[in-house]
């Protein structure tokens, strides 16, 4: 099993890198490039995992708004026809009703008419 370094040994190891922007020792002109650390990739990683996600979240959401809104239509056009559909039919029984009361109400007078006829009372 190789040996474990000490994390804060390998931290003082990484500061002691040389950085860009640093003055060379040994002459050279050319800055040294800033080392990339492990954690700052994983930083970048994280980052772009976090915006990636947030952005499919964000387009879920849409898309599930935008469908609620779809179903919301649908279902308040569906409320619409038959909202439509009862009234037409309560209509329909309401002349029922009316033809039905019309003809009860003849069917009475006639009645009433023929009872004072076969009574002799015909003056009402």
């Amino acid at each position: 099993m190789p040996e474990m370094k000490d994390p804060i040994a390998q931290l003082s190891e990484l500061d002691a890198r040389p950085r860009a922007g640093t003055a060379p020792e040994s002459g050279r002109t050319k800055p040294v490039p800033m080392p990339i650390y492990d954690f700052e990739h994983l930083g970048e990683t994280l980052s772009d995992s976090l915006l990636q996600t947030s952005e499919e979240l964000l387009a879920e959401a849409q898309r599930i708004a935008n469908g609620l809104t779809a179903d919301a239509q649908r279902l308040a056009n569906e409320a619409r026809v038959l909202a439509a559909d009862i009234r037409m039919q309560v209509s329909e029984q309401s002349k029922i009703l009316a033809d039905i009361n019309a003809r009860l109400k003849a069917t009475g007078e006639q009645m009433l008419e023929a009872h004072r006829k076969f009574n002799g009372n015909d003056n009402g």
